[in-house]
């Protein structure tokens, strides 16, 4: 019998890559780290990666904390940028009606947005 599902946010229910990867490297170009034409390419093939590590390997003097705060700031002015991948909502839907305990993984690191990213992409 299940009881639990575990799904996880990026990539499986919302579609973060379009706007995250389009985002991230608007933010290179403002700190002053433009992304060079191989690093530009493989980001998108990297994206569901931790922030810490994408940091690490793309922007590495970067502050974290600057680059973090920043990227909330673009997400908050352009709502509607993470939608719903086809069938995610009809998916959770028939997981709650037969009764099923729904838990929502992300590995991104930002687990105080994934209310906002859930009411934006209108997922139960």
């Amino acid at each position: 019998m299940i009881l639990a599902v575990v799904l996880d946010c990026d990539g499986t229910i919302i579609n973060s890559q379009t706007a995250g990867v389009r985002i991230f490297v608007q933010l290179a170009e403002e700190f002053g780290c433009p992304l060079s034409p191989p690093n530009a390419a493989l980001l998108p093939r990297m994206w569901g990666t931790h922030w810490g590590d994408l940091l690490s390997r793309f922007l590495p003097s970067v502050n974290p904390d600057a680059f973090v705060a920043r990227w909330r700031d673009l997400e908050r002015a352009q709502p509607g940028q993470y939608p719903p991948y086809t069938g995610a909502r009809e998916a959770i839907e028939t997981l709650r009606r037969y009764g099923h305990f729904l838990v929502l993984h992300t590995n991104r690191g930002w687990t105080d947005l994934l209310g906002e990213r859930l009411e934006e992409a209108q997922l139960p």
